[in-house]
């Protein structure tokens, strides 16, 4: 699946959706593992911190579909780091080994009896500060996207039909977009009046035509999640339901220290309804904020400790070491 030589791939499992049991007959393969660097890399301070492969290319247009395969293999240090900052990946990577069919051909036995013993709560700190960032950034950035890219697409619309200057359709686009905290005329500091779109500032007596290529690399900034937000009315379903997941992992880590994969099946059918968008705004929005509520209390009484010891991370990555000489 992966090539890491010459160093030793120690696991392999799946990720996403199917890991957490929320596929749909439309999920594609994400695949996440662990590499263990060869000693003379180390010693040469030559060591990757990763190797990655993609049926479609990062510059690819079209979305992944089923047939495709997306696999990131850490190497054990930087897997560990990660684990310390609380990145989601990481921490699902940790948790795989519940799922019995996650598990891939590949995977060194003894790093997955390892992992099995493993008290998790020596690697992760509470404030899991990945996670909760990726939670609220999906949920609040990701929702308001398609909004972004459909003021930015209304812009250059109306530009690209005038040979004048900004100034010309400036009234248009801010009527149309109807939104001043994404468009509107304001009067610059040097007393000039200026068109800003997403706090781009353009000066009306710029023509239009400069003015369509920094719009034109706002527009690619935003990328295909937010074209599907746009489409979807601005709203990105797939957003809302990673929020809500991770939401409830990080419960999990904070009553138990544990997550066991898949996901309870009414939740993941949930995580699944969410995606596939029957669910309107509002009780998105509703559903977010009790999952974010029962959070905030398991933080509380957490069972994670402030900070991690670094001997536990430092004997967990030798321990890895004694038995191989890759």
């Amino acid at each position: 699946m992966i090539d890491v030589a010459p160093h030793h791939l120690l696991y392999l499992a799946l990720s996403g959706s199917r890991l957490f049991g929320s596929d749909t007959l439309q999920s594609d393969v994400d695949v996440k593992g662990v590499f263990l660097p060869s000693k003379k890399s180390l010693y040469l301070q030559t060591a990757p911190q990763q190797f990655s492969s993609n049926t479609n290319p990062s510059d690819s247009e079209r979305k992944n579909t089923v047939s495709d395969v997306d696999v990131t293999v850490w190497s054990l240090q930087f897997w560990v780091k990660l684990l310390q900052r609380g990145d989601i990946n990481a921490v699902s990577l940790l948790f795989s080994h519940t799922h019995k069919s996650a598990i891939l051909e590949g995977s060194d036995p003894a790093f997955t009896a390892r992992l099995r013993e493993l008290e998790p709560r020596k690697l992760l700190k509470r404030s899991l500060g990945g996670m909760m960032g990726f939670a609220y950034s999906q949920a609040i950035k990701y929702s308001d996207k398609g909004k972004h890219l459909r003021a930015v697409n209304i812009a250059l619309e109306h530009l690209e039909r005038v040979t004048g200057t900004v100034g010309a359709v400036a009234e248009t686009i801010v009527m149309t977009v109807a939104d001043s905290a994404l468009a509107r005329v304001e009067i610059s500091e040097n007393g000039q009046p200026q068109l800003l779109i997403l706090e781009k500032a353009f000066d009306l007596t710029a023509s239009a035509a400069w003015a369509l290529k920094p719009l034109q690399q706002l527009e690619g900034r935003y990328g295909k999640r937010s074209r599907i937000a746009l489409e979807a009315g601005g709203i990105d379903y797939k957003a809302f339901s990673h929020s809500l997941r991770v939401l409830e992992e990080m419960r999990l880590l904070h009553e138990s220290g544990r997550i066991t994969y898949p996901h309870e099946a009414t939740f993941a059918a949930l995580l699944r309804d969410v995606k596939s968008g029957r669910y309107e705004y509002g009780e998105l929005t509703d559903l977010l904020d009790a999952q974010l509520e029962r959070t905030r209390a398991a933080e509380q009484g957490s069972v994670l400790s402030e900070d991690v010891e670094s001997s536990d991370a430092a004997d967990f990555i030798v321990s890895m070491y004694e038995g191989h000489n890759p």
